[in-house]
């Protein structure tokens, strides 16, 4: 049931992009939606030990806290899809500002987050 559901959300995506930018490079942000949900895995910190003669190294990747873009009206679904999901999957808060000319498509795009 879950994956119908998916696959029912995505296909609504992808007929409401076309519908408003009929560009084959709206397909792009669908690619880098797609990275992002691979994204838990490559935002772990790392530890080594050992780096010198009792040295440890210690990273943590932390989430900056808020991110903000801007949807340009020749780009409304391709622009923001590069910038939504990497930042929310990884822990930030996104504002978006839609383009004056075709809002509907930044609507449609928050309405199916």
């Amino acid at each position: 049931m879950q994956l119908h559901w998916n696959m029912e959300r995505q296909f609504q995506m992808q007929k409401v992009m076309f519908k408003e930018v009929f560009n084959i490079k709206n397909l792009k942000g669908l690619e880098v939606v797609e990275h992002g949900c691979s994204l838990a895995s490559l935002s772990m910190g790392e530890t080594v030990f050992n780096a010198a003669r009792g040295i440890d190294t210690h990273s943590y990747k932390l989430p900056l806290g808020v991110c903000a873009g801007v949807a340009p009206f020749n780009f409304p679904a391709m622009i923001p899809l590069w910038m939504i999901p990497l930042s929310i999957t990884l822990g930030n808060t996104f504002i978006l500002k839609p383009s004056e000319r075709v809002p509907t498509t930044s609507i449609l795009l928050a309405k199916y987050l």
